[in-house]
């Protein structure tokens, strides 16, 4: 029984820490260049220009205070779930973009890495959204 329990303790570092260290990378990458990702943003077409720059200074900010929450174990339940609804959102967004044959930069890390809209993003970013559903 102990073993089990401290299993079950360790998966659940895993599945935290896990995407802790995705959203400050990838905080930190968007932070990096905001004209870069701001030019990602534009290119969902979705917000009127008057709101590109701020949602693109918003959105990597964000992710880098929540990831380090995760990191932190510091109100985790309200990191993981504002996070998961951040997943959602661009999930369904590069779904879009991806199935109307757009597969430019997702703009995920930045120019850190630059990830190119594709089944692999959809499903890794699927993968995100189970770890933050258990966390």
């Amino acid at each position: 029984m102990i073993k089990e329990y401290g299993t079950e303790i360790l998966v659940r570092f895993v599945l935290r820490v896990i995407p802790g260290i995705v959203f400050v990378v990838s905080g930190a990458a968007k932070m990096w260049d905001i004209y870069g990702f701001s030019n990602v943003v534009r290119g969902y077409g979705i917000l009127p220009e008057s709101l590109v720059v701020p949602v693109s200074i918003i959105i990597p900010f964000a992710e880098f205070v929540l990831g380090t929450m995760l990191l932190m174990n510091f109100y985790s339940r309200a990191a993981s779930l504002s996070l998961f609804v951040m997943v959602i959102v661009f999930t369904g967004l590069s779904a879009m973009k991806y199935f109307s044959g757009n597969t430019s930069n997702s703009g995920c890390f930045g120019k850190l890495i630059d990830r190119n809209i594709n089944p692999n993003l959809l499903v890794e970013n699927a993968a995100l959204v189970v770890a933050l559903l258990l966390t």
